[in-house]
């Protein structure tokens, strides 16, 4: 499948409730966007169009609510490394060999319920999310990335597109790559990403690589 390079694709997605008991994710602190990334099986910048609310019905009360979001995607940084109908269908969509308006599933809880995702629909706001793709359907949920895309500053936007993928051996909190004091978290999110800088035996070393900007977010936390 091949996604970078292709923009602008209309998608409907849909948001469907999980069961919050067994699958509400354990979510303390900020996810960090290196971390997203490596971590999550897909990663796009998108725009949300239109909505639909469907299931809070008091009748049904064992259906959680869903909301039906229609968008369009600008760009994805990371596609889906699991072959599946829908993540095909979108592969497809974008090289030009499928009709337009491919259609494929986005799983999250409702805003209205713990963990739940709401992003904003208007065709001007952008949006980087990230998520996971469990038995060929993508899901978001309260760890995922929902970035509005004003906020993503120029060293994640470094990091999207390179960095990242080049540094996924490394992982934050680990090591030298230690978000203290916790309060900082914000910064290290926006302006700090963990690289190697050696290997010791088949074992990586790896530290902050901080933007310029890093202390004046502190100075300004």
């Amino acid at each position: 499948m091949v996604f970078q390079g292709f923009v602008t694709v209309a998608v409907i997605v849909t948001l469907n409730a999980l069961q919050i008991s067994s699958q509400c994710p354990e979510c303390l602190t900020k996810t960090h966007p290196q971390d997203a990334f490596c971590q999550d099986d897909f990663v796009i910048r998108t725009t949300i169009t239109d909505m639909k609310e469907t299931g809070d019905d008091p009748t049904t009360p064992e259906i959680d609510p869903k909301t039906s979001y229609k968008i369009d995607i600008v760009k994805v940084f990371k596609e889906p490394a699991v072959p599946s109908i829908e993540a095909t269908c979108i592969a497809s969509s974008l090289s030009g060999n499928a009709t337009v308006g491919c259609f494929f599933s986005l799983h999250a809880l409702n805003a209205s319920l713990p963990c739940g995702v709401e992003l904003e629909v208007d065709s001007l706001q952008e949006y980087l999310i990230s998520g996971t793709v469990e038995d060929g359907k993508m899901i978001i949920d309260a760890c995922s990335l929902a970035i509005p895309w004003e906020e993503v500053t120029g060293h994640m936007k470094i990091g999207l597109n390179k960095r990242y993928k080049k540094n996924c051996q490394c992982e934050t909190g680990e090591d030298k790559c230690i978000v203290e004091p916790p309060e900082d978290e914000l910064c290290f999110c926006q302006y700090a990403t963990c690289v190697e800088v050696k290997k010791v035996g088949c074992a990586p070393v790896c530290k902050w690589k901080k933007s310029k900007t890093f202390k004046t977010c502190l100075g300004s936390a």
